[in-house]
């Protein structure tokens, strides 16, 4: 699982990710991301845009990785009461 954070400033936020919480950075792209380590954690940091504010309600975002269909999972999880929200929810 990787916890994407919308940032304003990559640069200032790689810092204080990789040296205020001691964590490792794992991948670095130029603005467009940074991917950090931490205890049990991945964390990817995006910039922000006007679709995805930094330091807002909505600003995090949690991606999971699946090894099948991504639509067969998301049916499956509807069985199961898992309700989507959002672009794309149907």
């Amino acid at each position: 699982m990787i916890t994407t954070i919308f940032v304003a400033d990559m640069d200032r936020s790689v810092k204080f990710y990789s040296d205020v919480l001691d964590c490792k950075i794992e991948a670095r792209y130029g603005n467009d991301w940074a991917q950090l380590k931490t205890d049990g954690a991945t964390l990817g940091l995006h910039p922000a845009s006007a679709e995805n504010p930094a330091g807002v309600k909505g600003s995090i975002q949690l991606g999971i990785e699946v090894k099948d269909s991504i639509r067969d999972r998301v049916e499956q999880m509807k069985t199961q009461g898992v309700k989507f929200a959002g672009p794309g929810a149907r």
